[in-house]
């Protein structure tokens, strides 16, 4: 009987771990089994169970539970305003609408929020837009902790400097952060995962003005993603905006036929293309023909002949992921990649070069590639954010 036990409880893990492979969506080189046996021995002593074994089959079958270890190895980079320019736009994109919508509720939908700092930041730019129209924004994540606390922000949650516009929208107190009564009450959490609830809406025939998809769009498979995007498209108003993240507009786009909106920082997609966007993304031809190598591309990596500002360029990465930006709008892909192979070179680690690489080796078919820059860059993200929460001074 003990050796039936036993095999059981290893089995449990086991089962544990495929489960979390098959249903989490996230890419395979992002779940550690180090970490997943940590979290097994935190949650064993939470829970106070008989170690790793009985809280593998804790979790097989309670959901909360499960919602908890997909949420180890997602967890979400967010905060109070975090994206400023984007804010300032969903403010002004909604007071166009209720200037031609008279009488309208203005309708938000937030999928893998991550907590309270996306939905609370959504409802303070809409409300403020919507000039005393009504709002109402769906907030929905798998995990059920994200929500269970009071909103109350502190510490790497306050990380930004709060527009002058939302100021009137919050109260500041010894403990943090509050949002006032009406942002709250414009807001309602669903703990739910991401694809049901776009099931859901569309069998209802929902249309949302503002859809947010930014918190766990890096972790996912392409598949998983681009089937979010592809159900998002179903869901968005004929004048609605899709927001996502710094590293997610060209998977958008291509994934749903939204066009980018050309608005610095706001990281949207509309159904229609509005002023400039076409300088804002090129598109991509269906088979690509490498560029050929020029003298440019033969560059040294680091020059030193120019004043000291062109040194200073010269060694730092951003100024080559800039450059491979400006070619990968060009349509110079090969160039863009050799240009930044140089940010890499200088700094391994670079987040922004990282995601621009497996999205230029995506696109010239390396795929097993891409998925390398993807993983190394989720680690690199995952360890500035560990680095920015310990560094944080206490509050």
């Amino acid at each position: 009987m003990a050796r039936i036990a036993a095999c059981s409880a290893v089995n449990a893990q086991r089962d544990l771990y495929d489960r979390l492979l098959r249903q989490s969506g996230f890419a395979a080189g992002a779940l550690s089994s180090e970490r997943f046996n940590a979290h097994l021995r935190a949650r064993a002593l939470k829970l106070r169970v008989s170690g790793e074994d009985a809280c593998a089959q804790r979790i097989l079958i309670d959901d909360a539970e499960y919602a908890r270890l997909e949420a180890a190895f997602s967890p979400p980079e967010t905060w109070l305003f975090r994206y400023d320019e984007s804010c300032e736009f969903l403010r002004t994109r909604v007071r166009e609408h209720v200037q031609t919508h008279a009488h309208s509720v203005v309708r938000a939908l937030i999928v893998g929020a991550g907590g309270w700092c996306e939905p609370v930041t959504v409802a303070v730019a809409m409300l403020d837009g919507a000039q005393g129209a009504a709002i109402e924004v769906l907030a929905t994540d798998r995990n059920p902790e994200v929500f269970a606390a009071a909103p109350l922000f502190a510490g790497m949650h306050v990380r930004s400097s709060i527009p002058a516009w939302a100021a009137s929208y919050l109260k500041t107190s010894t403990v943090g952060v509050h949002a006032r009564e009406d942002v709250l009450r414009s807001i309602r959490a669903k703990v739910a995962d991401a694809q049901t609830v776009i099931d859901i809406e569309v069998l209802r025939s929902s249309k949302f003005e503002v859809l947010v998809f930014r918190n766990v769009a890096i972790y996912l498979e392409d598949a998983v993603r681009n089937r979010i995007f592809v159900g998002l498209a179903k869901l968005l108003a004929p004048d609605g905006v899709l927001l996502v993240g710094h590293a997610e507009m060209h998977a958008a786009a291509a994934a749903t036929g939204l066009v980018p909106h050309a608005a610095a920082g706001a990281f949207a997609l509309t159904r229609r293309s509005e002023v400039a966007t076409a300088a804002f993304i090129a598109p991509m031809p269906s088979v690509l023909e490498p560029t050929p190598w020029t003298e440019v591309h033969r560059q040294p990596l680091v020059t030193f002949d120019g004043p000291s500002d062109d040194r200073a360029q010269a060694l730092d990465p951003l100024h080559y992921h800039a450059r491979a930006l400006e070619l990968e709008l060009a349509g110079d892909i090969s160039g863009a990649f050799a240009t930044i192979t140089r940010a890499l070179y200088l700094d391994p680690s670079c987040e922004e070069a990282l995601v621009l690489a497996a999205r230029l080796c995506a696109v010239r078919g390396a795929h097993a590639d891409a998925e390398r820059f993807r993983m190394r860059a989720l680690r690199s993200h995952l360890d500035r954010m560990y680095r920015d929460e310990r560094d944080a001074p206490e509050r």
